[in-house]
């Protein structure tokens, strides 16, 4: 696991620290179960407090994206998948492991019956549906996926699902790492859904390293949430040397940042800004399109 921490820069050393080992296991570079080094190991390693350390991993545990394991390390957990729930007696868990086991755990074929009837009619999906809070997140992932997808693509935030599940009938329900535990809870046990990879940011930094001298570099986003995530994953990059500059882009307004040296952005913003060197970046990863375009073919035989 390669982390990089800038002492200097005014995002702090554990948010720097927490952000890159999300985007790590978002990106496939840290995989499922794979135990993350001790608090001591990575203090010393970084040359940071081992309190700071202990935040970060304390944090992580929180929005569970690794587990506790007791007097063992701290492993990561898959960001696509529900979590695992202990032994239950409800019937969908018995459906889930055999019919067999149904009917030694006492259940009627009745009873049993109407379950995997209800699990039949779950159809299969034809179409993409986006669950996310944030309106700017939400509104990027729907313009990326509707242009490189030939199927309807629809968005809803987690609020309006619970109130109203019938979007998710017939849709394959995609989002971002780390929502899949609250988003599960609502759909029909089974529902298909797809955390969607995020894209390599390798070449955004190999600009910035490239930088000769000191400059000034533009984060611009119609979402809060990716100038968010955009600044914390470059701020150890930028370094002391440059400086970073936040725009949130507010509806229809078109921005000029001339005099800016670099400028990343989000791809709706992209088409609102005038600067010399702009560089957009797309949420989505290629990998993700292909899986939800293999997981629609598949359904559709």
């Amino acid at each position: 696991m390669h982390i990089r921490i800038d002492k200097g820069s005014d995002v702090t050393i554990s948010r720097q620290l927490s952000e890159q080992i999300v985007f790590q296991i978002a990106t496939g570079k840290v995989k499922p179960e794979d135990p993350l080094p001790s608090v001591r190991e990575l203090a010393l390693r970084l040359k940071v407090s081992p309190t700071t350390v202990s935040e970060a991993y304390q944090n992580l545990v929180e929005r569970l994206w690794i587990k506790r394991n007791r007097g063992k390390k701290m492993v990561v957990r898959a960001p696509d998948r529900p979590l695992e729930s202990g032994p239950a007696a409800d019937l969908d868990d018995l459906i889930d492991a055999t019919i067999h086991k149904a009917r030694e755990r006492g259940y009627t074929l009745q009873e049993l019956r109407k379950r995997v009837q209800d699990r039949l009619l779950i159809e299969h999906p034809d179409h993409v549906l986006i669950v996310e809070e944030e309106p700017g997140m939400r509104r990027i992932l729907q313009e990326e996926l509707s242009e490189k997808l030939p199927v309807a693509i629809a968005s809803t935030s987690l609020d309006a699902l619970s109130e109203n599940a019938s979007p998710v009938i017939g849709a394959l329900v995609v989002f971002i790492p780390g929502r899949v535990w609250r988003i599960a809870s609502q759909l029909p046990r089974g529902h298909p859904m797809l955390a969607l990879e995020p894209s390599s940011i390798e070449d955004h930094l190999n600009r910035i390293r490239n930088l000769k001298t000191a400059s000034v570099i533009g984060i611009v986003s119609i979402s809060p949430l990716f100038l968010e995530m955009a600044k914390t994953l470059l701020a150890p990059f930028v370094g002391s040397v440059h400086a970073i500059e936040e725009h949130l882009l507010e509806e229809n307004r078109i921005i000029s940042l001339s005099g800016l040296d670099l400028v990343f952005c989000d791809t709706v913003s992209r088409r609102r800004i005038r600067a010399s060197k702009v560089i957009p970046h797309s949420v989505t990863s290629g990998p993700s399109i292909l899986e939800i375009s293999s997981r629609l073919d598949s359904s559709a035989r």
